[in-house]
């Protein structure tokens, strides 16, 4: 089978193209234009365009250390969330304090964020997994006064609201990604938001010391974002997703990553694609409705986050969790035989990340809820070039390997 629907991805037509460079060869300023579409996303006051959403992260914690007291050195995240949140942290020169999940909703374990001895702590991180929003006013209370900022990393869930928050925004700063596969895709970069004055001269005063991006490099930058999008389209995607030297869809964790920032081109791109978020996030909930409410009528597996009761998430990926790891592997290899790329998402917890051990004030604690999601859980694609008859063909995997389960 030729046809093969990619794991996670931003559809970019011809015509995106075609006004990416009609933008970026016009007299105005991009990065200012996409800064303030953005502002008018968010509600945020203040926004800051990066390279990648690690050199966001990155930044920020060097401008809050900046005004923190020198004790405080650890900043908390998930045991399990994307590899660059702590490749970020340790090049800030901080330290990890890691905390267990639930894996019903990949948010923090409540009874160990109960527990907390919060005096060494700089900052918390709410991460947003696959658009499952975290519950921040939980950790705005355990938070209370002490001088810990709160950052809400909605690297998953750009455009995404909780009540009447905006995710991203819920916090003393938030983060965004514009990698490939997020919500809205200009094939790398990422965006820190913030309502804090004088945080945001921190931030300023760094960001203003970043290399400007040559022309050459937006010029490699853009031929990669056609070749991207046009790879991306299932009558394609089985090329590059059988060229294992490429490496798609592998966790790469790496503190030596360059600090720069987004180049005029992406944010050309960036200007074009924020008209479509809403309508690209509401798709996106629409496949993942149909698909859950089907998967959980089987009873073989769990679909955290996901309440049929209530509205959808925002899932950048659907993730379900299996019973077993061989249910799981077993799953994605029928997703695959049907043209589907089913995959894991990160292959490991944190702690077991190789050579970070001496960066984790707590690496030798267990966390089950993370290990459960990693050895179970695989994710099924919900993005634009997913068909109605895509869809079918996932949910008649489930239901036969309910029926060979049953059987």
């Amino acid at each position: 089978m030729f046809r093969l629907v990619s794991p996670a991805g931003t559809p970019t037509r011809l015509t995106d193209l075609t006004r990416m460079v009609g933008s970026r060869l016009g007299s105005g300023d991009s990065s200012l234009q996409f800064e303030q579409k953005l502002k008018q996303v968010t509600g945020a006051e203040h926004c800051f365009l990066f390279g990648s959403g690690r050199t966001a992260l990155t930044t920020l914690l060097t401008s809050v250390v900046a005004d923190s007291d020198p004790i405080q050195d650890e900043v908390i995240i998930p045991a399990y969330t994307c590899f660059s949140v702590p490749a970020a942290i340790i090049r800030a020169g901080l330290k990890i304090r890691l905390v267990d999940i639930d894996p019903e909703n990949l948010d923090y374990d409540a009874s160990q964020l109960s527990q907390l001895n919060l005096e060494r702590v700089l900052a918390i991180v709410g991460c947003n997994l696959f658009g499952i929003l975290t519950n921040m006013e939980r950790l705005r209370k355990l938070i209370g006064n002490k001088p810990v900022t709160l950052i809400d990393d909605a690297a998953q869930s750009l455009g995404c609201r909780s009540d009447r928050e905006v995710s991203g925004c819920r916090g003393q700063a938030g983060l965004y990604s514009l990698g490939r596969g997020k919500n809205l895709s200009t094939y790398a970069g990422g965006v820190l938001v913030t309502d804090d004055e004088h945080l945001a001269k921190r931030v300023r005063a760094l960001v203003d010391k970043f290399p400007p991006v040559s022309r050459f490099s937006e010029l490699s930058t853009a031929m990669r974002i056609a070749l991207t999008g046009l790879l991306l389209k299932p009558a394609l995607y089985w090329f590059p997703a059988n060229l294992p030297f490429l490496k798609l869809g592998q966790t790469v964790f790496d503190t030596t990553f360059d600090m720069n920032k987004l180049s005029r081109v992406q944010a050309s791109l960036g200007t074009v694609m924020i008209d479509k978020l809403e309508e690209l996030n509401a798709g996106r909930q629409k496949v993942a409705a149909l698909i859950a409410r089907k998967t959980i009528a089987t009873g073989l597996f769990k679909v955290p986050g996901f309440d049929p009761e209530r509205d959808t998430p925002c899932y950048l990926r659907l993730p379900l969790l299996a019973r077993d790891r061989d249910h799981r592997d077993q799953t994605i290899v029928a997703m695959r035989k049907v043209g589907i790329m089913a995959s894991i998402m990160y292959p490991s917890t944190i702690g077991q990340i190789d050579g970070i051990k001496e960066y984790i004030n707590n690496g030798s604690e267990h966390f089950p809820g993370a290990q459960h999601v990693v050895d179970n859980m695989l994710t099924l694609p919900t993005h634009g070039y997913v068909t109605d008859a895509d869809v079918g063909r996932m949910i008649n995997v489930l239901r036969e390997l309910d029926n060979s389960h049953n059987g």
